[in-house]
């Protein structure tokens, strides 16, 4: 029977997010790998940045809330 995988202790998912961190990375991923790996991706941008949007501009501002929408 295959040994189990060892659940990551809260601390380590800390200290290892900290690590991308340090590394210059805005974001990462951790991911646990059936056979007991971990794998750490550090990336520069969220991958689903669905919910942050570019700051816009006052004009760009001021014509959303002014745009005809007749």
């Amino acid at each position: 029977m295959a040994q189990r995988q060892r659940p990551i202790r809260p601390s380590e998912t800390a200290s290892y997010l900290k690590a991308i961190k340090t590394s210059g990375f805005k974001c990462g991923r951790l991911i646990a790998h059936p056979d007991g790996r971990l794998e750490i991706i550090g990336e520069d941008r969220p991958q689903n940045s669905d919910h942050e949007q570019p700051s816009k501009s006052p004009f760009e501002q001021w014509e959303m809330e002014h745009a005809n929408t007749s």
